[in-house]
């Protein structure tokens, strides 16, 4: 099976046509008609038909194009790794990040990496735990830095973690919010509560604090995947939510913001880096990992 014939497919889903995948890969429609044939007579079934809408995916097209964004995505990396064995430090580095990740643990270490490395591009995706799950199956990314819950299962097999700093976290509400002279979680049960989700549960981390309390959690009528979003929801209303405290503390968001000092404490989001042990990091991978590991690993 060739590369070539599964990048000519890939151009094609991604772009919509065969005339828009030729001018994508700079190649003639015939020679990109000729490579999805070709690849379709190996596999021995139909990747593509014509559909209302364009060119659609048929039922082994959508098995088959798992295999093969994993299989573009690491062969890209072959190159890399190579490349760097021989000592040319350039190439890239993806990583996906959470939202506390980002804004405590990032800035300074990759600071320190651009530093020394210039010439390599760093790709970063903004994410939760199940998003940097799916991505480093499907080889999107090279790492992640992401809090795991407790109430996750994740195979030791197939992920490598490392513990990193543990990030002490907040409930805020609006400005003059209704409730901000409350002091107990018990005060906050009947709250209209927005979750910051990691996709693949609700509330993992402010159910966990409540019942490390012994307080049975609270009910919440809203769930959002986007930190952005969520921020302007909780700024807009009265819902409440749970989010880094360093980042309330900050006067930009001090001053949009109300901080629950409970008598209970704070929640503590526990970060962890996690990459693929069946999968290598390359060279430069390795260095950036190493550069978060040196700076916040516990």
């Amino acid at each position: 099976m060739k590369i070539k014939s599964i990048e000519a497919f890939l151009a094609i889903v991604q772009n919509g046509s065969i005339r828009a995948a030729a001018r994508h890969l700079n190649l003639s429609q015939p020679a990109v008609s000729k490579a999805l044939k070709a690849l379709e007579e190996e596999v021995g079934a139909p990747l593509l038909m014509r559909g209302s809408k364009g060119i659609e995916l048929t039922t082994f097209g959508q098995a088959f194009l798992i295999r093969a964004t994993i299989i573009s995505q690491e062969s890209t990396k072959i190159i890399e790794e190579i490349q760097q064995m021989r000592g040319e430090i350039n190439g890239s580095v993806s990583m996906l990040l959470s939202p506390t990740a980002a804004i405590q643990l990032a800035p300074a270490a990759i600071k320190q990496f651009r530093q020394a490395h210039p010439k390599v591009k760093i790709k970063i995706v903004e994410g939760l735990q199940a998003s940097a799950l799916a991505k480093l199956r499907m080889s999107e990314i090279d790492f992640a830095i992401t809090a795991t819950s407790k109430s996750t299962s994740l195979s030791n097999k197939e992920f490598e973690f490392h513990p990193l700093r543990e990030i002490p976290m907040a409930i805020i509400g609006r400005k003059n919010h209704p409730l901000k002279d409350k002091t107990s979680l018990h005060d906050l049960l009947e709250a209209d509560w927005l979750q910051i989700t990691s996709g693949d549960q609700h509330s993992p981390l402010i159910n966990e604090f409540y019942k490390s309390q012994d307080i049975i959690p609270p009910v919440f009528s809203m769930e959002c995947h986007s930190f952005t979003s969520s921020l302007a929801i909780i700024e807009n209303s009265d819902m409440l939510g749970m989010l880094p405290e360093v980042l309330i503390d900050n006067s930009f968001y001090s001053e949009r913001f109300e901080k629950f000092n409970l008598v209970e404490g704070n929640a503590v989001n526990k970060l962890q880096l996690i990459y693929r042990r069946d999968t290598p990091l390359t060279p430069i991978a390795q260095k950036l990992v190493n550069y978060f590991l040196r700076r916040y690993a516990l």
